[in-house]
């Protein structure tokens, strides 16, 4: 999708998932597996801990004025979500835990402002661009 003069610059919104993968595919009717499970909980005791706490948001500070003005919204942590279908609804295992919003010229700029970010040390992020809705 291209962009005439004028327009907004376009807006990503980054997906922060705290399960190591290879390739992060992910589906509704996917499960995770014990493995998956027990480097989540890992993630969440690191969390609890005080010292590593600080330490992490320090880097999470230093990478937000790193973005500066890019950052449009810092986000905020995810769980406890349904994966909802016609035919009802379960527990969503996708894996991902936090979001954040920023802006950028195009996907590849997006992904150098993300190079550095103190969340690959336990996870990937997945980058999508957010499409602004048609007026009604």
């Amino acid at each position: 999708m291209s962009r005439s003069q004028g327009d907004a610059m376009p807006t990503f919104v980054l997906l922060y998932t705290d399960v190591p993968h290879d390739e992060p595919d992910f589906g509704p009717d996917d499960v995770l597996s014990e493995d998956m499970t027990d480097d989540i909980d890992h993630v969440e005791e690191e969390a609890n801990d005080d010292a590593a706490a600080d330490t992490r948001l320090r880097e999470w500070v230093a990478w937000s004025e790193r973005v500066g003005d890019a950052l449009v919204d810092f986000g905020h942590r995810l769980g406890g979500g349904r994966a909802v279908h016609a035919s009802g609804s379960k527990a969503a295992n996708s894996g991902i835990t936090g979001y954040s919003i920023i802006q950028a010229d195009d996907i590849e700029a997006a992904t150098d402002l993300v190079q550095g970010h103190p969340h690959l040390a336990s996870g990937f992020i997945q980058i999508f661009e957010a499409f602004p809705a048609p007026e009604m």
